[in-house]
Parts: structure tokens; C-alpha cells; sequence
């Protein structure tokens, strides 16, 4: 299989871009609306504005710009941490370099919370305790998600294997 060209490629990374905020945003404003619930409504002390689409959207984006660009440097790190570790025989190379993978992805989990948590406390009226909740609502709201995905697609695989 051949490798994209650039053009194709940036296409790609702005087509996920706009795709990845207009869910992000869905799942953002579902995530103020969980947190003002849990802390008693949004006239509640400790409640959180909730943002219009627009404001939610340009929150998700700048965030997801942000996540892409560290994602590529503790990729890079993680790499270059691979290559100076010394190679003995016999290694498979392909098993080591989805550990590495899994490795730069575990690393930047946790910095993309604070990303989105420091992204919601400048966007938003709030502290960056209530925007560190806010997105640790995000992150249940898109586990849950995912959970029922996976469930639909194993029941459809499970009744059609038949």
C-alpha cells in the first residue's frame, strides 16, 4: 500500500479537526450539564456556565489542536527513548514498537486532561478544580459512549456470526 501524499493528508487531519469538534463540543456541553447536576443545578454555587455551541466548539478545537501537537512531541520522546535503549537480538521489532506506541499513548492521557481542564478554566468563568471535574465528566460521558458502541457492534457481530 502506498502512502498518502501531503495534500491528502492535511486534508485528512482538518476534516478530523472539524469532526472531532463538532463531537467534542456535543460532549463538552453534556458534560457542564452532568457536572451542574451533580453540584445542584446551574444557579448552584459551585456551578459551571454552560457554553453555547459556538464558545463549546472553539474550546473542543483548541483542545484538540493542543492534544495533537503534544501527542506528536511525547511521540516523538517516546521514540527516540526506544532508539537509544540498546537493541539486543532476537527482539520482535514490531511487538516493541506497539509497546512504545502504548507507552506514548498512556503518557499523554493524563497531559491531555490538564489540557482540557486548563482549556476549559481559561474559556469558561471557573476554577480549575470545577474545569478539572467538568472534564473528568467529559471523560465518563465518552466512556460510556464507547462502552455502548462496542456492546452494539459485539451483539451485531455475535447475532449475524450465526
Amino acid at each position: 500500500m502506498k502512502g498518502l501524499d501531503a495534500g491528502t493528508m492535511f486534508a485528512c487531519v482538518i476534516f478530523g479537526l472539524i469532526l472531532g469538534s463538532l463531537i467534542g463540543a456535543m460532549l463538552l456541553r453534556a458534560a457542564v450539564a452532568l457536572y451542574n447536576r451533580l453540584v445542584g443545578g446551574e444557579s448552584a454555587d459551585g456551578a459551571v456556565p454552560s457554553p453555547s455551541f459556538r464558545t463549546a466548539m472553539g474550546i473542543a478545537l483548541s483542545t484538540n489542536v493542543a492534544n495533537f501537537f503534544v501527542g506528536i512531541v511525547i511521540g516523538i520522546a517516546v521514540s527516540e527513548m526506544g532508539r537509544a535503549d540498546p537493541q539486543p537480538a532476537g527482539v520482535d521489532w514490531q511487538a516493541r514498537a506497539r509497546s512504545l506506541q502504548i507507552l506514548s499513548q498512556l503518557i499523554a492521557m493524563p497531559i491531555g486532561f490538564f489540557v482540557a481542564a486548563g482549556m476549559l478554566c481559561t474559556r469558561l468563568p471557573t476554577t480549575f478544580g470545577r474545569a478539572s471535574l467538568v472534564a473528568l465528566c467529559y471523560v465518563l460521558i465518552s466512556i460510556l459512549i464507547v462502552a455502548v458502541l462496542a456492546v452494539a457492534v459485539l451483539g451485531v457481530m455475535f447475532f449475524t456470526a450465526r
